[in-house]
């Protein structure tokens, strides 16, 4: 009975592999994110026929002032060619509460920003977000992180 539930143990653990390419996170001072503090993310890709999800995850504190956040994202790409874009994220639901999961004082949301996506070549990337709010130092906002798995198929 021991070697069985050994077995499906071993099984289980190695099933669970991570697909974690890439993983960074950025903490922001006394939960202050300025204009002047832009996070970015510097990946390298070997290979460009791999599928990909981007996922980011912001920690923010019950005291966060609004019920959006908006973000400048901009991707350079190995060929010096950029995009630039801006999101609305919604921290809280229709009802009021946080959309994330909180806990005591602070809250984190998971956003996934895409799904089983190519990058069009191998080499060197930067995702970069600002916070693109009213706020010069945006209150709240304690950490950003950023997620490169490759995708389950």
């Amino acid at each position: 009975m021991r070697n069985l539930l050994f077995c499906v143990c071993l099984v289980f653990l190695t099933s669970c592999s991570s697909n974690i390419v890439y993983e960074k996170t950025f903490d922001f001072e006394n939960g202050v994110w300025s204009y002047n503090n832009p996070s970015s993310f510097e990946l390298t890709l070997d290979d460009n026929n791999i599928k990909y999800d981007l996922l980011l995850d912001i920690n923010h504190s019950i005291s966060y002032p609004f019920e959006n956040l908006y973000l400048k994202i901009l991707t350079e790409f190995p060929d010096q060619s950029s995009v630039s874009d801006t999101l609305s994220i919604e921290m809280v639901n229709k009802q009021g509460a946080w959309v994330g999961n909180c806990s005591g004082e602070n809250c984190q949301l998971r956003i996934v920003l895409q799904e089983r996506t190519r990058f069009k070549d191998a080499g060197d990337h930067s995702i970069t977000f600002e916070q693109f709010t009213r706020e010069e130092d945006l209150q709240g906002v304690n950490s950003l992180g950023f997620s490169l798995l490759s995708s389950k198929q």
